[in-house]
């Protein structure tokens, strides 16, 4: 997000560039970083996103991507009701071996994995979205005002935290 940047960044000695990796017109080896925050997942085609990635970076380079991980706690526990399953949005769910094979694919040779932090909020959103199925809420016919499990959910949850 252009904005984004703008705001959080303001640094003569620092480019940012925020594109579309698969239409992002820019020679090879020219950036330190590229990430994926959130978004790898999203890709129709995923491997040639890192391929591309793995494209524009200079030797000695760091590609960072973070992705829901199918394998975690939260996806466990909650399966089909499990927040960031997004579907359609979501176009691929990932474990650690899936995006490990990916890089693998896209040229990358080397790869560290680092768990991220525990999402908390992830559980209650994936709550409310269980509890909404579970209780049939909102009802057939009701109004789009009317408050699911969902939205107490999380209200209750940012109201305590």
């Amino acid at each position: 997000d252009e904005g984004a940047i703008q705001q959080a960044v303001q640094n003569e000695k620092l480019r940012f560039e925020t594109n579309a990796i698969d239409t992002f017109k820019m020679p090879t080896e020219q950036f330190d970083w590229v990430t994926f925050w959130e978004s790898l997942e999203h890709h129709a085609q995923p491997i040639e996103a890192l391929a591309r990635a793995y494209e524009l970076l200079k030797p000695g380079g760091f590609c960072c991507v973070e992705v829901p991980n199918f394998d975690g706690f939260w996806r466990i526990v909650f399966g089909r009701y499990w927040l960031p399953l997004l579907m359609p949005q979501h176009l691929f769910h990932f474990t650690k071996d899936s995006i490990t094979n990916a890089g693998l694919k896209a040229g990358f040779r080397t790869r560290t994995h680092h768990q991220s932090m525990f999402y908390p909020l992830e559980g209650v959103a994936s709550l409310g979205i269980a509890l909404s199925k579970w209780l049939k809420s909102p009802p057939p016919g009701s109004p789009p005002s009317w408050r699911t499990p969902f939205d107490l959910t999380i209200l209750f949850c940012l109201k305590f935290q």
